[in-house]
């Protein structure tokens, strides 16, 4: 899929690539850690801390109005990052890493921490309270160990990456191509983390639609089909406007693309959409609204607004503004209007439904 994505992002001519990150929340110690020591039995292998852990832990048996105080939790980062330093800065890259993705993926958190704290040597636990418990901890230990393991081997064999530390992440970035990196990520036991440069969510979306018909037609070419008939049900949706103004565009040039790739002799489109943007990349002998006989209008490059009054028969304007409009000329025409909606008719973007608002009777 890794492979396939990078193709279609070139085959859409998208100024983009694919890189890996490994990464933590610059803060994960003080939002995590920090309030998991004061509400669980432990015993932390600095004194001063621990002594300090225990007096919260006191306090902490009112949980109304309890908080845990920053200069606890800061002094606890502070301890826990000299402590990973000391193993190398590989180490503590895959030992942090590895327990924000283990804290998110988790139903109960405290076991991600619970694992990071015990495989780290940084606290020391007591038996677990009931053979479920122990279970439980096993499992989490084991998935930490291994998750953690092959993040810090693939640390250690990158070539080039780069450090960085931004919105509050901090971590390095590579190419995911590197030897070892693609096994590690195909594993799923890493904290290697893909995202593509320069790319939005709306793009994205469109780039693991566009994998999955790749797939598809790839296992029907294999049967030696050579002319595929494709049904797309709302393609474009959730789509910014401009990515479905933009829709069938890299469509058809991904299509054109993969007839080439597969060798097929044609690819055709069944396209339902509620999108007039999408209707007017089309001549209207093309579209079919299915609710409607009016056949009376062109789609082909035409405007938004007729669009959507000719083909989808409604306005483009929002049914409450509708309304108060409406309103709004009623109260001209009685002589009633108030300042607040003088106010409101200076608002209308449309100049001329403006003035049509304000104009008497004879005009």
């Amino acid at each position: 899929m890794l492979e396939q994505y990078d193709w279609i992002v070139e085959a859409l001519g998208e100024p983009s690539r694919l890189h890996a990150r490994i990464t933590y929340d610059s803060k994960i110690i003080q939002k995590y850690i920090a309030p998991f020591t004061v509400d669980n039995v432990c015993t932390l292998r600095d004194s001063s801390l621990e002594m300090q852990r225990l007096q919260l832990s006191q306090q902490a048996r009112d949980p109304s109005d309890f908080k845990v105080p920053e200069r606890y939790a800061d002094a606890l980062a502070a301890w826990i990052e000299k402590e990973l330093d000391a193993k190398g800065d590989a180490f503590k890259l895959a030992a942090l890493a590895t327990l924000d993705l283990k804290a998110q993926q988790l139903s109960r958190r405290s076991l991600a921490v619970w694992a990071f704290l015990e495989q780290c040597g940084l606290a020391e636990f007591g038996r677990a309270k009931d053979s479920r418990q122990e279970r439980l901890e096993a499992k989490a230990a084991e998935n930490y160990r291994e998750t953690m393991n092959r993040t810090f081997a693939a640390v250690r064999t990158l070539g080039t990456r780069n450090e960085f530390a931004e919105g509050g992440e901090v971590g390095i970035e590579f190419d995911f191509k590197q030897p070892f990196v693609g096994d590690a990520i195909s594993s799923s036991k890493t904290a290697i983390r893909l995202a593509w440069t320069n790319l939005s969510s709306g793009f994205l979306s469109l780039v693991e639609q566009f994998a999955r018909i790749f797939l598809s037609l790839r296992r029907l070419r294999s049967r030696r089909l050579k002319s595929v008939l494709i049904l797309i049900d709302e393609g474009d949706a959730y789509l910014h406007l401009d990515w479905q103004r933009q829709y069938v565009q890299n469509l058809n040039r991904f299509l054109g693309q993969l007839e080439k790739r597969l060798g097929l002799h044609s690819i055709q489109v069944l396209l339902a959409t509620h999108s007039p943007v999408i209707s007017g990349d089309f001549p209207s002998s093309m579209v079919q609204r299915l609710d409607s006989q009016n056949r009376d209008f062109k789609t082909f490059g035409n405007s938004l607004d007729t669009l959507v009054f000719d083909a989808f028969e409604t306005t483009s304007i929002g049914s409450y503004a509708a309304m108060k409009i409406s309103e709004l000329r009623q109260g001209f025409l009685s002589d009633t209007l108030t300042d607040e909606d003088r106010q409101l008719i200076a608002e209308i973007g449309d100049e001329g439904l403006r003035r049509a608002i304000t104009a008497s009777e004879n005009e």
